[in-house]
């Protein structure tokens, strides 16, 4: 059957299901409803504004539950690209967008490449949120963990204190 031009609910709602799924933890049936609600946003040229940038951050969260790292990492970089394009270098959801990525690389122990990530969306935030914000309390953490896997003790040192400070 040939579906009409979709309308901007249906495509809401079809990813509105797929978050339901998601939150029940069934990450196949979400990734689905997800999958064509971004193919009807791209047939319908809907793919340059921020529910089709949040419907790719979303199949790479899901890509990230499932272990297919290589695609959560896809999925993640054009939203990415999205994102500077819709709110710019210094926004907090492109901020959030930074983190997802270096979560992808640090998974895949691409650990230089998780840093470089971390700390780009750490400075977003510090400017952005705010130095109290609970994502940049928790972006701080990851930086953390991330130099004592990179056995920089120093670093991970440093951040696990301004953590601790932030935190109380």
């Amino acid at each position: 059957a040939h579906l009409p031009k979709p309308l901007p609910i249906y495509v809401n709602s079809l990813a509105n299901v797929g978050m339901i799924y998601y939150k029940l933890g069934d990450y196949e049936k979400s990734l689905n409803y997800y999958l064509v609600s971004q193919k009807l946003e791209q047939e319908s040229k809907q793919n340059y504004n921020p529910s089709y940038a949040k419907t790719l951050g979303n199949i790479g969260a899901i890509y990230f539950k499932l272990g297919k790292y290589q695609n959560s990492l896809e999925y993640y970089l054009q939203c990415e690209l999205i994102m500077v394009r819709l709110y710019g270098k210094e926004h907090p959801s492109y901020a959030m967008t930074l983190f997802n990525i270096g979560g992808v690389f640090s998974k895949i122990n691409e650990l230089s490449k998780a840093l470089q990530f971390f700390l780009r969306c750490e400075a977003i935030q510090r400017t952005a949120l705010g130095v109290s914000h609970p994502s940049y309390i928790n972006t701080i953490a990851n930086i953390g963990g991330l130099y004592v896997r990179l056995g920089n003790r120093t670093k991970a040192l440093e951040f696990g204190q301004l953590y601790k400070k932030l935190r109380n």
